[in-house]
């Protein structure tokens, strides 16, 4: 039997992967293949590639507005993913999927076609890259004569693709489920200390555009989850209470992880009843 880790995408609400996989960890259960979208491409990758939860933990520490922001090179986005790829090749190289330690696909979105794209062959990084390029926040990632955008767009928790894969039972962890507040934004960062860019970047993410922006990507995206769920439904579907963090509270990574560790454990007897079957 073949165990499939699916992973949300979701921004900085992706600390709950963490938590989960250190309680999966806690009760001996390791996934044989793992899908994720966005941020849970990234978690995905890292794991695929064999990194223990520890260096995976020490990896989200350094997602910050200064170390992982910097200026956009053009037009096509608001921070560059330069600084995402350093931290990507330092924690695990330049692999392909053919060297991963697991088998793992990501999605992305092509930004001509608007076509879902599985990505499960040639070079990670670039994969990674693409399902987490989120408009207008990081570029489009040039990837095989397609432009590929974050793949949260079509197929935010991809199951299917698990099912596809081989697996024959699906645990997902969906982030999207709940949204934040409109106007919650007291807890952003401080931009003390940091340049004029990263001061800017917080700047405009207090304002109410960004807030309205936001919750209209979580709603539409709320929205084909429930859709793509109803149709390829994981055995075991763990939502994380994460209402009241926005895509980018990076800076919330303990809270999330201990949210992602909660919900495990309120589904334990699920998994465990699953696992066992």
């Amino acid at each position: 039997m073949k165990l499939g880790l699916v992973l949300g995408g979701g921004g900085a609400r992706g600390a709950a992967h963490i938590g989960v996989l250190f309680e999966l960890e806690r009760m001996g259960i390791r996934p044989d293949v793992i899908t994720g979208t966005s941020i849970g491409g990234i978690v995905g990758a890292l794991v695929a590639a064999g990194l223990p939860l520890q260096d995976i933990y020490r990896f989200f520490t350094g997602f910050t507005f200064g170390q992982v922001y910097e200026r956009p090179e053009n037009f096509s986005s608001l921070v560059s993913n330069n600084k995402l790829r350093g931290m990507l090749e330092t924690a695990i190289g330049r692999p392909d999927f053919s060297d991963l330690a697991l088998p793992l696909a990501v999605i992305a979105t092509d930004l001509r076609t608007g076509e879902e794209v599985v990505l499960r062959e040639g070079d990670v990084i670039s994969a990674v890259l693409a399902t987490s390029a989120i408009p207008p926040a990081l570029p489009p990632i040039e990837r095989n004569d397609r432009i590929l955008i974050d793949g949260g767009v079509l197929n935010n928790v991809p199951v299917d693709v698990a099912v596809a894969m081989g697996a024959d039972i699906t645990i997902a962890i969906d982030i999207t489920s709940n949204r934040v507040q409109y106007g919650d934004v007291d807890e952003l960062p401080s931009a003390e200390g940091h340049g004029l860019f990263v001061r800017t970047l917080v700047r405009v993410a207090r304002q109410p555009i960004w807030q309205i922006m936001l919750n209209t990507v979580d709603i539409a995206v709320q929205n084909s989850v429930e859709a793509k769920l109803a149709l390829t439904a994981p055995d075991v579907l763990i939502r994380p209470n994460l209402s009241t963090i926005g895509l980018f509270d990076f800076h919330r990574l303990e809270e999330g992880i201990l949210v992602g560790r909660e919900a495990v454990k309120d589904h334990e007897v699920e998994i465990a009843r699953v696992i066992n079957r």
